[in-house]
């Protein structure tokens, strides 16, 4: 529906999640629960927990061109990215309880050790891989022509420049919340 809106040239952009990358090190036994909880909970929502690589190849099939692919995943040993876990967890909390998933007691506690696991400098650990993608429509078919592609090496600079460009066109970035699938996803139309 999307590519529905877009005028020739108009960009796509998005992101999504890749939860196979989540990562916790050393491993925890309370990571690891929530990373299966998490995953379950999105699969009985008709969520897709790794979409995100998935994404470069919906927009070429959705007859998008000048396909660019962007990896980040912000991790660390201190700071408030650690909190990602925990902060996920109590979110989607109703929705594991709903599924009996867990038991509320078990749950808290999950929160709890999560919680702790974040003040722990000795691990390693924060959000998952995030997949971001952006392509434009052209006027008839997909021809790639790198001229009219970002002059930076650096996907990640490539990546702010694409958002720079859809606003600067007067496309519309905003984020879209996933809703019960608990996924996010930035999109210029």
């Amino acid at each position: 529906r999307l590519v529905n809106r877009l005028r020739p040239g108009g960009m796509l952009v998005v992101e999504d999640i890749d939860f196979s990358g989540h990562l916790c090190y050393p491993e925890h036994p309370a990571f690891r629960s929530y990373h299966e909880l998490h995953i379950e909970s999105m699969h009985r929502r008709g969520g897709d927990p790794y979409i995100g690589p998935k994404l470069p190849g919906m927009l070429q099939e959705a007859g998008l061109c000048q396909i660019e692919v962007n990896v980040e995943q912000p991790i660390g040993i201190t700071g408030e990215v650690k909190l990602v876990p925990a902060i996920t967890m109590e979110n989607i909390g109703e929705a594991v309880l709903a599924d009996g998933l867990c038991t509320k007691e078990e749950l808290a506690s999950l929160v709890s050790q999560l919680h702790l696991l974040a003040h722990d400098e000795t691990t390693l650990t924060g959000m998952p891989r995030i997949i971001q993608t952006w392509a434009r429509l052209g006027p008839k078919m997909c021809i790639r022509d790198s001229s009219s592609l970002p002059s930076e090496q650096d996907a990640g600079r490539a990546w702010h420049v694409a958002l720079l460009e859809a606003a600067q066109i007067g496309l519309g970035v905003g984020r879209i919340t996933g809703g019960q699938t608990g996924a996010n996803q930035v999109v210029g139309v």
